[in-house]
């Protein structure tokens, strides 16, 4: 059987292959755009953090290296004084006098290499202020859920307190009307006061997330919203934490370089004047040195291995880190995705238990159930209210904690 379309012209390779990348390429998005009130919190977490006073030290940093970069001579010029006289030992009249002066030229390597970490030092400021807004934004996100977990476990005690007092005054009724004895009454003032300390230590709870809250963030209350979309991890390359250790170790890689360079100093070059002074007529003399070394200084050798030692340390530095972050982000996909597969079989929890503390209502004010049976099926349908209110709360945070493992930041739409 033929197909219809066969007598279509069929398209290049390189054609299908266009079609292909842009169907399936997506550009992933960097950062992720939440309201202005919520992104204003990670600039007041990040005016606390000392680390961004550093960006001042690179600067100067940058500009020594690149003003020693410019420069033709590696050191000061030195200034020689050389005086001979024989007054104390033959005392044949002999007076010599020689003054000039020496310097030490930069090899140009050298100051190719100075250059580069100059270069290096520059760019260190925008890197790492993007590393610590990324690391705020995890703070921010840490805190702001935390209150709200705070507040919504206030806010379901609260609730519970209020259905217990309803109980109980249902209770007070019919005990004044002799259809509920003592130990009933009793009962149902117990989860009165086992309400009332639930309320107390969630109050407790929200009081210290608060003042952790408005400490970091200068704020005194939540941002209207805290859900954040499902965004896709960052390349390796493009994830702050790692462009940070990336450029740390650039840095290490060029402070290598330059003390490799270093090893061998450049030429030094000597120009001055002679007067001997003999018993016969005085002598002036031109006097004009080249030195050129040869080797290498036990001390840069030693400078040397520190660096390479210091080289070393900030690769595996940067190793774990990506480790660390691609463990994290497996666990978090993990728990997301389990715990949204567990929101459905919570929600279908509560709804049977919030038929049964009907039914069971009902039944109690007919007289067919003891208190007891209230009680218990009261406190199954608080629990089931409480676990699925938690675990929404744990998917939107989970979903904000995988984001920022991820790599993405908080950012104004």
């Amino acid at each position: 059987m033929r197909c219809f379309l066969s007598g279509l012209p069929r398209p290049s390779t390189r054609r299908l292959a266009l079609i292909l990348l842009l169907t399936y390429w997506v550009p992933v998005q960097a950062d992720v755009t939440v309201a202005p009130e919520y992104a204003s919190l990670v600039e007041k977490v990040l005016q606390q953090d000392p680390k961004t006073a550093q960006s001042e030290d690179w600067q100067h940093l940058n500009q020594v290296y690149q003003a020693q970069a410019q420069r033709w001579f590696s050191e000061p010029w030195m200034l020689n004084l050389h005086y001979e006289d024989d007054r104390l030992l033959s005392d044949e009249g002999i007076r010599n006098l020689e003054i000039g002066g020496q310097v030490t030229f930069q090899r140009p390597v050298i100051r190719q290499q100075l250059g580069r970490i100059a270069q290096v030092y520059q760019s260190l400021p925008k890197v790492q202020r993007e590393y610590l807004q990324w690391q705020a934004s995890g703070k921010v996100r840490e805190l702001s859920w935390q209150l709200k977990r705070t507040q919504q476990e206030q806010q379901l005690a609260q609730t519970a307190l209020a259905q217990s007092q309803v109980l109980q005054r249902q209770v007070e009724r019919k005990k004044q009307a002799g259809e509920a004895t003592q130990m009933e009454w009793l009962l149902a003032q117990a989860e009165v006061v086992k309400q009332q300390r639930e309320l107390s230590l969630a109050t407790n709870q929200l009081t210290q997330s608060e003042a952790s809250f408005r400490f970091w963030t200068q704020n005194q209350s939540l941002p209207s919203s805290l859900v954040e979309p499902n965004l896709a991890a960052l390349p390796v390359e493009q994830h702050p934490q790692l462009q940070w250790l990336s450029a740390q170790q650039h840095l290490a890689e060029t402070e290598l370089q330059f003390t490799r360079s270093a090893l061998k100093s450049g030429p030094s070059v000597y120009f001055g004047t002679k007067q001997d002074r003999l018993p016969g007529p005085d002598q002036q003399t031109l006097v004009a040195e080249l030195s050129l070394p040869f080797g290498s200084s036990s001390h840069q050798s030693l400078t040397l291995a520190q660096d390479q030692a210091k080289l070393s340390e900030q690769k595996i530095q940067r190793q774990q880190a990506e480790l660390t972050l691609q463990t994290e982000r497996l666990s978090a996909e993990q728990a997301l995705a389990q715990l949204q597969a567990q929101r459905v079989l919570e929600q279908q929890n509560l709804d049977l238990n919030q038929q049964k503390l009907t039914m069971v209502e009902k039944a109690y004010q007919l007289g067919a159930v003891s208190i007891e049976s209230v009680l218990r099926i009261q406190q199954d349908f608080l629990t089931a209210q409480r676990q699925l209110s938690a675990l929404e709360l744990e998917l939107g945070w989970r979903q904000a904690h995988l984001n920022y493992v991820n790599g993405h930041r908080l950012v104004a739409q």
